[in-house]
């Protein structure tokens, strides 16, 4: 009963079948399994694109309430983590996320629960999509008035440890970064950064020299601002699922784990990568 017709057929010409984390059976069986191999937790992404239409806030909402129950029933930790690139956002996706977090607050109680993730004692809060050049949002003064809210200026139970999701060259502001001087502040004035690694290395020794050109300058960067820094490990990558023939089946190759392991090691052995 968790899982959903559809009108896609499979090869033997049978209807395909999906399941969805609408049902809280399904998000609690992956809790289970994060629980049997040892994965702490998760950041369940919230994306803002469509949120202001109300049946999409209700299922979204849904999911989060599944993920709320799933880690406290299996003792896994979990926190909100906003998406803000889509296409169709521009600025006002700010006042609509913060009205938003307001709700979850508020009406979902979503801070109290004793899974929830905290640091420095503040429930964790990640908004992806900070600073990025393909994101709709340069507003640097709205941003700043917003990060202010959610460490300053807000009712206490609104506030937050708020980590970045931002673009891999942040802290020198080009390529994937917008380069205007006032994001400059606005990295800086985060508790935490994070990152975006996937595909910008293709191999292990690609990875140890993004480690020594890029990672460990940003490492140092942030130890010296007082910023909790956390880089993305990922396991290799493949357009092919989505993009068909056109695209190679094992375009950045697992490599039966060392590719990832080897992202493990390095931060691990940092002190200043948490």
């Amino acid at each position: 009963e968790d899982l959903f017709q559809t009108h896609i057929r499979k090869n033997d010409g049978s209807n395909a079948t999906f399941y969805s984390a609408a049902k809280p059976r399904v998000v609690l069986k992956h809790f289970e399994w994060m629980e049997t191999y040892g994965i702490t937790g998760v950041f369940h992404m919230r994306f803002m694109e469509s949120l202001h239409i109300d049946n999409n806030r209700n299922w979204k909402t849904t999911v989060l309430r599944n993920v709320k129950s799933a880690a406290e029933a299996t003792g896994r930790a979990f926190a909100v983590s906003y998406n803000i690139a889509g296409k169709t956002l521009d600025e006002n996706v700010l006042d609509d996320l913060k009205a938003d977090w307001i709700k979850l607050v508020d009406e979902e109680h979503i801070t109290e629960s004793d899974r929830y993730i905290r640091q420095d004692d503040k429930p964790v809060l990640r908004i992806f999509g900070i600073g990025f050049e393909s994101v709709n949002v340069d507003d640097t003064a709205k941003m700043a008035e917003l990060i202010d809210w959610f460490q300053n200026t807000a009712d206490v139970k609104y506030r937050v440890f708020l980590v970045g999701g931002v673009p891999s060259s942040w802290r020198e502001r080009i390529n994937d970064s917008k380069e205007a001087p006032e994001w400059e502040g606005i990295y800086d004035s985060l508790d935490g950064i994070h990152p975006w690694h996937v595909g910008r290395w293709t191999s292990i020794g690609n990875f140890d020299n993004y480690y020594n050109s890029k990672i460990s300058p940003d490492v140092e960067h942030c130890r010296q601002k007082g910023i909790l820094y956390m880089p993305t490990m990922w396991p290799g990558f493949s357009w092919h699922n989505l993009k068909g023939n056109s695209r190679p089946i094992n375009q950045i190759p697992r490599l039966g784990g060392e590719f990832m392991w080897r992202q493990a090691y390095k931060y691990a052995a940092n002190s200043n990568i948490n």
